[in-house]
């Protein structure tokens, strides 16, 4: 089945956050309609796709802007006043890069386990997982 413009710009409205109300008013249809329209598989194929590539097209612009926040926080961990913000700063770049604020924690980091009882749990879940 092929989508009518109305489907089309009902699926815009609705992936770009609009309410249902607000969209069967703004492409001329009843909610009633735009709600049977919602279990169209088509439809929701084609809302789907769309929320997707909204989704990816928010996760590039994030992942894009990440070295001006990692770049913010690093001026602020050595140009800040305040020796609290400084701090805070430098404990939020160690937890970006794994290095979590737990004494063991941060001591262990990429060693690996350090108990008996804790090595042989890890072998036994290596064997059951090796076992698929």
């Amino acid at each position: 089945m092929e989508l009518t413009s109305k489907q089309v710009k009902a699926i815009v409205g609705l992936a770009s956050g609009m309410t249902s109300v607000a969209v069967a008013k703004d492409v001329g249809t009843t909610p009633q309609t735009l709600c049977a329209w919602k279990n169209i598989p088509e439809f929701v194929v084609a809302l789907n796709k769309i929320k997707q590539e909204i989704l990816d097209c928010t996760y590039d612009r994030l992942r894009d802007s990440a070295s001006i926040a990692v770049s913010g926080l690093i001026e602020l961990a050595t140009s800040a006043k305040s020796e609290a913000i400084r701090h805070k700063a430098c404990l939020d770049l160690l937890s970006l890069i794994g290095v979590t604020t737990t004494r063991t924690d941060a001591y262990r980091q990429g060693i690996g386990v350090t108990g008996l009882l804790e090595l042989e749990r890890e072998r036994e879940a290596e064997e059951f997982l090796n076992s698929f």
